[in-house]
């Protein structure tokens, strides 16, 4: 999709999953980039596009929470395998790091292993317990 900045005014998407999409697509173009900046914006929409697919998968089920405990209940309380949910908690981490530190990120982050792993679980349907 290419936009106009007057283009964005009136489009709309039609759910969740697709916006999941086009975050996670996104972050993939900014992860490739080998810049600080680059860097903490692709964690962040990377973090988001999974916020937005695990919304998408479970939105009757997720209609009585409260927005204030919503990132907690989709990150920690997902029904992945171990593995999958502490690979997305360790993203949460990431993205708090991104969008509040100053300083540099303190371990070496292996950009494709990422994005291998994110890719699998964003294949994987996410249902809520």
């Amino acid at each position: 999709m290419n936009f106009k900045h007057e283009d964005t005014l009136d489009y709309k998407y039609n759910n969740h999953l697709e916006i999941a999409k086009d975050l996670f697509q996104f972050a993939e173009k900014c992860l490739e980039k080998n810049d600080n900046i680059s860097f903490r914006m692709g964690i962040g929409r990377l973090y988001y596009a999974f916020y937005h697919k695990i919304l998408h998968e479970n939105e009757e089920k997720l209609k009585s929470k409260e927005s204030k405990q919503m990132h907690w209940h989709l990150f920690n309380n997902n029904g992945l395998p171990e593995h999958y949910r502490k690979s997305l908690l360790l993203l949460q981490k990431m993205r708090k790091w991104a969008d509040y530190q100053t300083e540099s990120h303190e371990k070496e982050v292996n950009i494709r292993n990422l994005l291998a792993i994110c890719q699998r679980i964003f294949e994987i349907s996410i249902k809520i317990k």
